[in-house]
């Protein structure tokens, strides 16, 4: 039965039952009266001509029970049958009363900040979404400008000769372009149109050692940000866009942007209110662990891209938070030495239940009296816990200076399923000013804006643990409070955290602030551009039954974050830009771009020097380099990715047609390519290593001298650490020979490959026998390459996929193994 049948069903299935006539009764005897009303008369109660009566007129005066479906549910079925009331509601002009209410208060907000689009002249120049269902922009020109009736209504033609009328927000202007012949293009003429095409910073093969010495000459300081190193031209910001423009907008729009809708809210509260529990409960098991839960990181600034996994807090130590509880002395370096005051010491002894208290000032450390027991407790009431739409699915964790948990949000729609990072950093609140913070390079932010967003906003620092490890500062403090008692500056060192002057001053942005999107845009790209392991995980050389392809990713193989490209690294940028350009009319327009170039030129030459100061401390390095001169394989990577967006963002200046999803597509085919190169190149270093191991062996001791220890004979002799120390500097040595070769070949058949395809490692000078083997075989190398001139692989091999059973393959290392036998002969024979 379809339509009112379902309902004349329906109702005759509550109908009382009734009792069946005999034969030769009437059925209509068998109606009870107070089943009748005037309404319905009596003859048109029969089961057969029910439907029709229920078509003219009402059965209200029946007498009708719930159906099943009604008790199950608590509420009745709609129904076609006409009613007086709403059935399905009786508070709907409530609800409709209070929905109309929500609406308003939406438009409300929604124009605080909305403004109409600048008008277009007629003949102007612009891109056209020609099917507003897909992100693709189409050159056009406005014929016709909008009439009263329709103010946002524009006719535009293609250049193919559509006629179309779209609304202003389906039209942006476009940057006129003057052609340029292509005789008159040189090397370094930037005349083909108005804003100039980039370069790229240095030569990527530049080692540190150079770099020092470049720096020693007389050039810039490349771990600050280089004052006037890209001007930013603020008329640029009433200039039409290019297709860069378009995009970096689209990017941050469509991608980075998290959506602030009800689900993301609810991830927010649960996990808020799940840490606020795990935290309730540890208090209760060691009542010295009173804390409050302090928001802080990407999140809360609004810098968070693509899905809402992540989120950071401060868990503030409230016995170690008031003035009186400690004291304190700032250190160089953003570190402080933070002491326990005698009552705030009183209350560790007396309050906390972990099994080592210590009974002296001079016997307390940060790590084992205050971050153990935490950790210890976190992880034993975190095991399994769930509520607020969230699952614990993975314990506390290190996480650099914080612990993290891992959860799952098994909520919601859109979002379910999603696995939720958490990273929780014990905190020191100090009820002062940092006096070591250092804010001279802020000169240009108006005075204004400068103690509003950081002198009166947040007038006091946290001290969280310190991660780096590096030889501290000697301290007066310590030395006046201990006095000749044992101690130890690393027991009570902490480190200056601003996470809360950061918070503040992207607030000052704001969620739209021309900083905050270019930080969102900067991270999404750094995402697309991340160097990733294409090749087989367990694979040790290249062979026949090699399978590389750049078009799916090596799931074994985990994706991490680069510290060297690292969020806090281009936050500290973003920042130290701001401080350069605080005027909001520097961001606007096709400036951003410009913004964009200008950080991942001095990203590029920081991350070659190893350093990016502090935009709060002058002496502190966000970025892992140390006292380490060699550049480490992370290192290279990051230079890798920034030289990619570099030459993709220069490739699509000047472009015309534009296209949101094939640029995203070409920035991740750019990264796979590259991933690809540095696959290969490894492999093939491998293959070398694996192939001739016995003769490496002979040229390392023939050049050193000294042969590798006896396994056997120094296992009882001697300690582990020396043997595998001497072990690890043995098969080093040999793999040098390895890299100087592939390196020469690499050199010869692509000169202009400026990429970092070998893992930079160095020998020490130390060793000067090794040393000379060394550069006796890069000449031996070099050499051979010559010779060889038009018989060597193309360097197309680089970026081919390979399946098993590819013979081009097979035929490359066939070639590889012939020369580097014959060389190694040639070392030996000659060492």
């Amino acid at each position: 039965m379809k339509g009112k049948d379902n309902v004349v069903a329906d109702a005759l299935s509550r109908v009382s039952p009734q009792p069946i006539p005999r034969e030769g009764e009437d059925e209509e005897d068998f109606i009870p009266e107070h089943m009748l009303t005037e309404e319905i008369p009596a003859d048109s109660t029969r089961v057969g001509d029910f439907r029709h009566a229920t078509a003219e007129g009402t059965i209200s005066g029946l007498l009708i029970i719930p159906s099943r479906s009604e008790l199950l549910n608590g509420r009745k079925y709609r129904a076609l049958l006409p009613t007086k009331s709403p059935i399905q509601n009786p508070h709907y002009q409530v609800v409709r009363e209070q929905m109309v209410k929500d609406k308003n208060k939406v438009c409300e907000h929604y124009n605080k900040t909305a403004r109409d689009l600048p008008s277009l002249p007629q003949n102007q120049r612009v891109y056209v979404q020609v099917h507003p269902q897909y992100n693709q922009w189409t050159p056009a020109t406005v014929t016709k400008t909008p009439v009263a009736s329709q103010p946002r209504s524009y006719s535009v033609e293609t250049t193919k000769g559509a006629q179309l009328v779209r609304n202003r927000r389906f039209i942006r202007p476009a940057q006129e372009i003057t052609p340029v012949p292509a005789d008159s293009m040189k090397r370094g003429d930037n005349s083909s149109s108005e804003r100039p095409r980039r370069r790229v910073c240095g030569n990527l093969n530049m080692n540190l050692d150079e770099l020092t010495q470049s720096k020693s000459e007389g050039d810039e300081d490349d771990s600050v940000p280089i004052e006037g190193s890209r001007p930013i031209d603020k008329d640029k910001a009433n200039s039409s866009l290019t297709p860069l423009d378009l995009f970096l907008q689209d990017l941050d729009r469509n991608i980075a942007k998290i959506p602030r809708c009800q689900e993301v809210i609810d991830i927010q509260m649960g996990v808020e209110n799940l840490l606020k529990d795990l935290l309730l409960e540890l208090e209760q098991e060691n009542p010295f662990f009173k804390t409050t839960l302090i928001n802080c990181g990407s999140f809360y600034e609004d810098t968070k891209v693509e899905k809402p996994d992540e989120f950071d807090y401060l868990v503030q130590l409230d016995y170690f938070s008031e003035p009186t509880d400690i004291q304190y002395e700032e250190l160089p370096d953003a570190s402080v030495i933070v002491i326990p005051s005698k009552s705030s010491f009183k209350k560790i002894q007396n309050l906390s239940t972990y099994k080592w208290i210590p009974k002296e000032i001079s016997d307390f450390d940060w790590k084992t009296h205050v971050k153990a027991p935490f950790s210890e407790i976190l992880y034993e009431k975190g095991n399994d816990y769930e509520g607020y739409g969230l699952r614990v699915i993975e314990n506390s964790t290190r996480h650099g200076p914080a612990y993290s948990l891992k959860l799952e949000w098994i909520g919601g729609e859109r979002y379910h399923g999603l696995k939720i990072g958490v990273d929780l950093s014990l905190a020191v609140k100090i009820n002062f000013p940092s006096s070591t913070m250092d804010l001279k390079h802020c000169a240009g932010i108006p005075a204004d804006v400068m103690q509003k967003t950081i002198s009166d906003s947040v007038p006091y620092f946290f001290a969280v643990s310190d991660y780096k490890e590096y030889k501290c500062p000697p301290s007066n403090l310590l030395k006046n409070q201990m006095g000749d008692s044992y101690y130890c500056e690393c027991y009570f060192r902490l480190r200056c955290s601003q996470s809360c002057l950061e918070q503040a001053l992207f607030q000052h942005f704001g969620p739209e602030g021309r900083p905050t999107v270019c930080l969102r845009v900067l991270k999404v790209l750094r995402d697309y551009s991340t160097i990733v392991n294409l090749g087989p995980f367990f694979s040790e050389k290249l062979d026949v039954h090699t399978n590389l392809s750049r078009t799916e990713k090596n799931d074994d193989v985990k994706t991490e974050c680069n510290s060297w490209f690292s969020s806090y690294a281009l936050k500290t940028l973003v920042l130290h830009e701001w401080s350069q350009y605080p005027d909001e009319k520097y961001w606007l327009g096709s400036c951003m771009s410009d913004h964009v170039f200008q950080i991942l030129d001095r990203l590029l030459l920081s991350v070659k020097g190893g350093s990016i100061r502090s935009f709060f401390y002058a002496d502190y390095n966000v970025l892992p380099g140390g006292e380490k001169k060699e550049m480490s394989r992370e290192q290279a990577d990051a230079i890798n990715s920034i030289t990619i967006l570099h030459h993709w963002m220069t490739s699509k200046t000047n472009d015309i047609e534009y296209n949101f999803n094939d640029c995203l597509q070409s920035i991740t085919d750019a990264s796979r390519l590259v991933s690809h190169k540095i696959t290969f190149t490894k492999l093939s270093n491998q293959t070398l290593n694996v192939n001739f191991k016995q003769d490496l062996e002979q040229v390392v001791i023939k050049a050193t001298g000294k042969e590798p220890l006896d396994r056997n004979k120094t296992r009882r002799t001697s300690e582990p650490r020396v043997r595998n120390t001497h072990w690890y500097r043995f098969a080093r040595d040999q793999i040098f020979f390895c890299r100087i070769y592939i390196q020469a070949l690499v050199d010869k058949v692509a000169p202009m490959e400026n990429l970092i395809l070998l893992d930079p490692i160095s020998h020490s000078s130390d060793d000067e026998d090794l040393t000379r083997a060394l550069d006796f075989f890069e000449e031996i190398a070099k050499t051979r390459m010559n010779s060889l001139g038009n018989n060597l692989p193309s360097y197309n091999i680089w970026t081919k996929e390979f399946k098993p059973g590819d013979q081009e393959i097979a035929n490359f290392v066939e070639f590889l193994t012939d020369i580097f036998r014959k060389d190694l002969q040639i070392l030996l024979s000659k060492l």
